[in-house]
């Protein structure tokens, strides 16, 4: 929870933290810290299930984070990922290994039937990044903060697949 912390004061506060550094615009959320921390800190086995740094393999910097916006939910299991990347690590391929990632821990964790993802509805660098890590675009809803979004899901096969 002290990353969070960390987060939440700032980019410098969590380099220290972290011991490493930490790249410019790597969160766009910052404010969904704050309450994902409060979250966190009511139930401590919610923490797999929140946000996760992504990290270069050689020189340690964190280039974003991603993870779910909460435990499996509903029958099927659902689970939602979200994920971000600072600007200078965009199109390296990052994102869609973070994506796909992300999708098989949750199919190896109990009770999750489902991965899916949300979208701004339009092509865009995200819908790009899931084509590529093995989800499909299912259609059109409206997320409660949202608005407006496409729905993509994959499905173990599919994952493994990628």
């Amino acid at each position: 929870m002290a990353e969070y912390e960390a987060a939440i004061a700032g980019d410098d506060a969590l380099s220290q933290q972290l011991g490493v550094p930490v790249a410019a615009g790597w969160l766009d959320f910052r404010d969904a810290l704050d309450f994902w921390l409060k979250l966190v800190r009511a139930d401590a086995g919610l923490l797999p299930w929140t946000l996760y740094g992504y990290f270069d393999r050689t020189s340690g910097e964190m280039l974003g984070g991603g993870g779910f916006k909460g435990r499996p939910t509903g029958a099927a299991g659902t689970v939602e990922i979200g994920y971000g990347l600072a600007p200078a690590a965009r199109g390296r391929g990052l994102a869609t290994e973070a994506a796909a990632a992300l999708a098989t821990w949750a199919y190896d964790q109990p009770g999750v039937g489902l991965v899916m993802a949300h979208t701004l509805p339009t092509e865009n660098a995200s819908t790009g990044v899931l084509r590529r890590a093995g989800f499909a675009h299912v259609g059109e809803e409206v997320d409660p903060d949202d608005g407006l979004v496409w729905r993509w899901e994959i499905g173990r096969p599919e994952l493994a697949a990628v």
